[in-house]
């Protein structure tokens, strides 16, 4: 569990945590977790994003950690880190923004892992860093990181940069192997993309293997907004709802105005469903699934694929709506199943 605003053990504000649980504990409060582990400097938001994968090869999941703001010590102003967190639960390696270059991206926004993009044996890692501006405001950054010793993202496999006002990597996902070539693939979120019109956002899927010299225009397929759905894009996942062996895309738009892409506060939200395979440009009309969220709840802020929650043979997948309640919140658990 990521608590980006927590405050560190000796009272630094928002250092941030990441608790895990093991089957072993009985105590409903986090601080009672079996292992824990804190940023390294006040205004970090450590937790900012949590993904796992085998990244060094050893057959042991490390947790990826983002922390957007780190290592200034001031919020909303440093390049951001991504920590390689190991048993041990210490915090002896991390990937770091070029914050000479990139200032405040927020490096570690967006992280997923848990997936090989380019065939080696190794879980790769994907990062998002959205607030990257460079030709113009909020450009964003993506980074693909297909080996594990990389300590400077600036060094990774692959680097991708948006448009203005894109906030390209808002989100990012290894969503699997979605054409059943050997290779996994990955989903960009780009909420701010104008493609479908303004700010409905995107999501791009770029295929495996990345390589160095890799675009966002290598992407095979784009989901856009239409006049209703905005900020497409602003979470992704992935999982196989129909059974055939292939992952599918399932993307979250948790806005219903051009004015609250990457905010909040705007809308009921949708979440999309593409069933792989899958390529072109798409709207949400084009989509096999579609589930609108319901007043201002902002359905499809967050998105995890879970697997075969109930043992019927297909994987099922949760949504999140953070202003659901008056703004406590709600997650709804969906059931794949054939179409």
């Amino acid at each position: 569990v990521a608590a980006r605003l927590a405050d560190g053990p000796s009272g630094a504000t928002w250092v941030g945590a990441v608790y895990v649980e093991t089957a072993a504990d009985t105590s409903s409060s986090l601080g009672d977790a079996s292992r824990i582990a804190y940023g390294e400097a006040k205004t970090d938001w450590f937790g900012s994003a949590l993904s796992s994968g085998d990244i060094d090869g050893d057959g042991t999941l490390e947790l990826i950690v983002g922390a957007q703001w780190a290592p200034t010590n001031y919020p909303y102003s440093g390049g951001g880190r991504v920590y390689v967190v190991s048993e041990d639960m210490e915090l002896d390696t991390f990937m770091e923004s070029d914050s000479d270059t990139s200032g405040a991206e927020a490096a570690g926004f967006s992280v997923s892992s848990g997936g090989d993009l380019d065939g080696d044996g190794f879980d790769d890692l994907v990062v998002g860093a959205p607030y990257f501006s460079g030709s113009g405001s909020w450009v964003g950054h993506v980074y693909v990181v297909e080996d594990a010793s990389v300590t400077a993202l600036s060094d990774a496999t692959a680097v991708f940069t948006g448009a203005a006002n894109s906030y390209t990597g808002y989100s990012v996902a290894i969503v699997g192997d979605t054409n059943g070539d050997g290779f996994d693939d990955c989903v960009v979120g780009v909420p701010g993309d104008d493609a479908g019109g303004y700010e409905r956002g995107s999501a791009l899927l770029l295929l495996g293997p990345i390589a160095s010299t890799a675009s966002l225009g290598d992407a095979v397929v784009q989901i856009v907004g239409d006049g209703s759905t905005y900020g497409v894009g602003a979470s992704a996942a992935s999982a196989d709802l129909n059974g055939d062996g292939l992952p599918d895309l399932i993307v979250g738009a948790p806005t219903n105005n051009p004015y609250g892409a990457t905010s909040s506060g705007s809308g009921a939200g949708d979440v999309l469903i593409a069933l792989s395979p899958v390529a072109g440009l798409l709207d949400p009309s084009a989509m096999d699934g579609r589930i609108h969220g319901s007043g201002t709840e902002e359905l499809g802020r967050s998105i995890a694929g879970l697997g075969d929650m109930n043992g019927d043979g297909y994987d099922d997948f949760g949504a999140g709506a953070p202003r659901a309640n008056s703004d406590a919140g709600t997650v709804y658990l969906f059931f794949g199943g054939e179409p």
